[in-house]
């Protein structure tokens, strides 16, 4: 549903904009809620990514 709006997307689901607001909220605050959860995994793959890319060029 990239680039739709919330009436297109809605629509699209049959669902009410509402809803469709709604549901984007949550999704929102899990996303954020799993990052700060699990910041100190997330800093270590970059590390590990950072490390690899420097040694492959």
């Amino acid at each position: 549903m990239e680039g739709k709006t919330y009436e297109e997307a809605a629509e699209k689901l049959n669902l009410s904009k509402h809803t469709v607001k709604e549901y984007l909220g949550h999704a929102v605050v899990a996303v954020k809620n799993h990052i700060k959860e699990h910041q100190a995994e997330w800093k270590t793959a970059g590390v590990i990514m950072v490390c690899y890319w420097i040694g492959t060029n």
